[in-house]
Order: structure tokens, then C-alpha cells, then sequence
């Protein structure tokens, strides 16, 4: 969105409907945003081997290496194949989440409905109220659910008040 071609060609189509851009615009600073929000809260590896291997098919040199690792007995093979297991299947599932993160942002560009539900949901002042909430309901029921918990009759309980 920061390419001067596309600013261009976005204000030749927004042209009647300047809002609308300026809408599109926010969208994705707002996902932009989110995104750096995710990828600033993990730590980096000063030495880059995180980022060099995040993405990356598992290569026939690692898939080797786990087999001699077995075949010298320090790790079992079990251990072999869920760890390239894993790492096929993250990567397939890290490539399908970009696919859908592509298709909600298309869809939310497209209808203000979708994008105002997403914003309705993910917004940081909504979670931390609904949370505020839910803690006072809980702290102001807390007697009625225990009660509700612990009204099975208990033996040693009666045997006590009998007696």
C-alpha cells in the first residue's frame, strides 16, 4: 500500500469515493499493526537461525541428520518422525493461515459489514471490558456457583449436625 503505483491507480478508482480509500487505508494500517503487535511480543535470536529456518521446508540434509541420530541410538525414532512431522505440518498450516489472513483482509476491504464485525471482536478495548466484566460476575457469584457445587449431601457432615 506504500508503493506509489498503487497510490496512484487507488486514487484514480477512489477517485468519487475518497472515504472509501482512506477507509481501505486504515484497514490495513490496523492489520499492519496487529501483525508487528504478534512479532514484536517473541524474542529474537541474535544469531538468526529462527529466522533463516522459519518458513523453510524441511531440507533431505535435516531429514539425513535425524536418521543418524537414530541410527547412532541418541534419539528414538519415534522422536524422528514427529519432529519432521511437525515441522511439515507447520509449515503447511503457516502457509494456509497467510491464504485465509488474505482472503479475510479482501473480504473486510470489500465489506464495511465483515470489517466492523472484525473490529467489533478484536478490539483491545472490548476484550479488556468484557474481561473486567466477566471478573465482577464471577467474583459476584462465586457464593452461588460453590454453593451450587457443593450441595451434595455429605455423611460426615450429617453424621456431625445428628449427633
Amino acid at each position: 500500500m506504500d508503493d506509489s503505483g498503487i497510490k496512484a491507480i487507488a486514487a484514480r478508482l477512489y477517485r468519487e469515493n475518497p472515504e472509501h480509500w482512506e477507509a481501505v487505508q486504515n484497514i490495513e494500517a490496523s492489520l499492519r499493526g496487529l501483525a508487528d503487535r504478534k512479532t514484536g511480543a517473541t524474542a529474537r535470536n541474535p544469531s538468526g537461525t529462527f529466522t533463516s529456518q522459519k518458513g523453510a521446508a524441511v531440507s533431505l540434509a535435516e531429514a539425513q541428520a535425524k536418521y543418524y541420530e537414530v541410527a547412532r541410538g541418541r534419539v528414538n525414532p519415534l522422536y524422528m518422525v514427529t519432529y519432521l512431522g511437525t515441522r511439515i505440518m507447520n509449515r503447511v498450516v503457516g502457509k494456509r493461515s497467510e491464504l485465509a489472513f488474505q482472503k479475510l483482509l479482501d473480504t473486510a476491504l470489500l465489506e464495511p459489514e465483515v470489517a466492523a464485525k472484525l473490529l467489533a471482536d478484536y478490539n483491545p478495548a472490548n476484550r479488556a471490558a468484557l474481561r473486567r466484566m466477566a471478573k465482577a460476575w464471577l467474583g459476584n457469584n462465586a457464593a452461588n456457583l460453590l454453593d451450587g457445587i457443593f450441595d451434595e449431601e455429605d455423611p460426615v457432615l450429617e453424621a456431625v449436625q445428628t449427633k
